[in-house]
């Protein structure tokens, strides 16, 4: 199985991977519900109700010390087109 550590980055990990490739960063933060989506997503999702001592039991022993649930909210920045023998912006 995948540690943790492989599958998730920091926000401004993210942020930086998001605005090299090319998007602007409107919004990026924390979601303050994060650990109410946490502790639902262990007691509805399908893989922690049939492995309960994996991601549930990491989620009830952190007690929202560090679980949480970055955003970053980007749209694409617009790049020149050629056509027709000139640049379309």
């Amino acid at each position: 199985m995948t540690p943790w550590k492989d599958c998730f980055k920091s926000l401004p990990e993210t942020v930086n991977a998001v605005e090299e490739t090319g998007f602007r960063i409107i919004e990026a933060d924390y979601a303050p519900d994060a650990q109410l989506w946490w502790h639902e997503y262990a007691c509805y999702d399908s893989f922690c109700i049939a492995n309960p001592d994996e991601d549930p039991l990491t989620l009830k022993v952190d007690n929202g010390r560090w679980t949480s649930f970055g955003y970053v909210i980007a749209f694409e920045l617009p790049r020149p087109v050629r056509g027709h023998g000139f640049l379309i912006h």
